[in-house]
Order: structure tokens, then C-alpha cells, then sequence
């Protein structure tokens, strides 16, 4: 079991320092005091672009290169840094440290090593898109960068949109297109709201039916950050139904029978082959 009382003992100490996610004027008057006063070695991704925050701020400190390429051969350095009672402020490139980035096993060392973790609030970009959204939030998922293969991705975001609940992704330029046809292909009836470029000057929201905001996207050539919310629909109340319900259901309807397979067999995650077996007692679909 682990007790922290982060202001009452003189243990060293890590500070988890949010930065801007894009609009300077976000980062917190508290951010500022802590880096000034109280950091005495800063860890961040890229020394050049935090080296560009610090001195906007005309803040002066010693950084340190801190990524997943290099956090093995680190350890050691940290280790003298916290035995030599000095206090580490980590930052990442933008936004909360510790979120899909290596900071989060730098924060598991210092819990399992009687340092204090202490997280300072700020810009969150995923925090945006779930409040900008008009999804219901009183309960969501984030699941970052979706990673892998086209195929790995897609499954993914089936599983994501069997979920009755929102969530928060994140998307490249030269992706979120493909992102966008995935998802239209899984549930074309899901809402979704794509936001780019969070809190800078070209700051925007499209939001709508997934095949609204697909069309708004193959007229509009946009570059920069993406989040994307996505709000399933009934995909799951069809996942609870039988599968001989589905085909009675598509079958008035008037879908023809590979159709029919087709749709139960994304609904309910199996092959094609395993549902035809189920009505025909065969083993290839025609």
C-alpha cells in the first residue's frame, strides 16, 4: 500500500507539469511558480521545443532528454538526481505528462520509491474534446493513437463502437480519413464529433452523423492535430440479439442472404463461414 502526504513530509519530489496544448496562455500560474521556485532538473521529450516554452516564459533551467528511445539508459542519471534530494519537474511536448508516453513508468518508479508524485492540473486535449462534445460524458473511454496495422485499427474501433458509451481518439493529417471510412464502415449511423487544432487559431469543430462529417472532410483539405469523439449507436443493442433474431430481422427487411451473413457476422464478431454453417450446415459461403 502506498501513502503519499505530498505536503507534509520532506521526501523528494517529482513534479508532473502539464504544458500548453497550444494557446501559451494556457499553462497555469502555478506551472510557472513550480518551475521557477522548485524544479531543479526538467525532463522533457524534445529539449528544443521545451527549451522555447522556457524561454517565452523567461524561465532558466537545466533540461534533460527524456523519451522512449532513451529511458532505459536514463535511469541511472535519476536515480543520482532523487538520491542527491533534488526535485525533477517532467513535461511533455504538450499537454499531461504520464498519458500514453514513457513519464507514466518514471511515475511508477517514484511511487514504488517513496518520492512524492505531484500532479499539477491543466490542458488535457481529450478532456476538451469530451466537454465540447454534447455526447453524454458522465461516462467515456480514451484510447489515444490507435496503433498497429489497417486491419488491427479496424479492429479496434470495432470494439470501440460496441461500447455504449463515448469515446476519445486521437488522428494524424494524413490518417483521419481512412479513421473516418473505418468507422462509416463499422457503424453508419454512430454521431462523431472531429475536433483540430485545439485551442490555437485555427481552432475547430465539425461535428454531425459519420457520413456528414466524411463529407465535410472530402471538400475541405485540413492539416493539423485531430481528436475525434465518437458517440456509437444502437450497434450494441443488435450485439444482445440472437443471431436467429438478426436474420428474421433482415430477412423482412428484404436483405438477401450473403447480406444478411455479412451483417450478422460484423455484429457478432465471428467469420462469415461460422454463421452460414449455422443455417446451411455448409462450410463455404457462396
Amino acid at each position: 500500500m502506498i501513502i503519499q502526504k505530498s505536503f507534509k513530509n520532506s521526501a523528494k519530489n517529482l513534479y508532473v507539469i502539464p504544458t500548453p496544448i497550444g494557446n501559451l496562455e494556457d499553462i497555469t500560474l502555478r506551472a510557472i511558480n513550480i518551475l521557477k521556485n522548485e524544479v531543479e532538473v526538467l525532463l522533457c521529450e524534445d529539449t528544443r521545443k521545451t527549451g522555447l516554452l522556457l524561454s517565452k516564459l523567461e524561465i532558466s533551467l537545466p533540461l534533460k532528454a527524456y523519451h522512449e528511445y532513451n529511458k532505459e539508459q536514463m535511469q541511472n542519471y535519476i536515480k543520482k538526481l532523487f538520491n542527491e534530494h533534488q526535485n525533477i519537474g517532467l513535461v511533455s511536448d504538450a499537454g499531461m505528462p504520464g498519458i500514453s508516453d514513457p513519464g507514466f513508468e518514471l511515475i511508477d518508479y517514484c511511487k514504488q520509491n517513496e518520492i512524492n508524485v505531484i500532479v499539477l492540473p491543466g490542458a488535457s486535449a481529450f478532456i476538451l474534446g469530451a466537454v465540447a462534445s454534447n455526447f453524454p460524458n458522465n461516462e467515456f473511454t480514451y484510447s489515444g493513437f490507435l496503433h498497429g496495422s489497417n486491419s488491427e485499427k479496424y479492429q479496434q474501433l470495432e470494439k470501440i463502437l460496441k461500447r455504449k458509451i463515448m469515446t476519445i481518439i486521437y488522428e494524424s493529417t494524413h490518417k483521419i480519413m481512412r479513421t473516418l471510412l473505418s468507422i462509416k464502415e463499422i457503424d453508419e449511423n454512430c454521431e462523431v464529433m472531429v475536433g483540430r487544432e485545439l485551442t490555437k487559431l485555427n481552432e475547430e469543430y465539425v461535428q454531425g452523423n459519420i457520413c456528414e462529417v466524411i463529407d465535410f472532410y472530402e471538400n475541405s483539405i485540413s492539416k493539423g492535430e485531430f481528436i475525434i469523439a465518437i458517440n456509437p449507436s444502437n450497434i450494441d443493442k443488435d450485439y444482445d440479439k440472437t443471431i436467429e433474431q438478426l436474420y428474421h430481422e433482415f430477412v423482412l427487411e428484404g436483405l438477401e442472404k450473403k447480406e444478411i451473413i455479412k451483417k450478422i457476422a460484423k455484429i457478432k464478431n465471428k467469420s462469415k463461414n461460422e454463421i452460414y454453417m449455422l443455417f446451411t450446415g455448409d462450410n463455404d459461403v457462396r
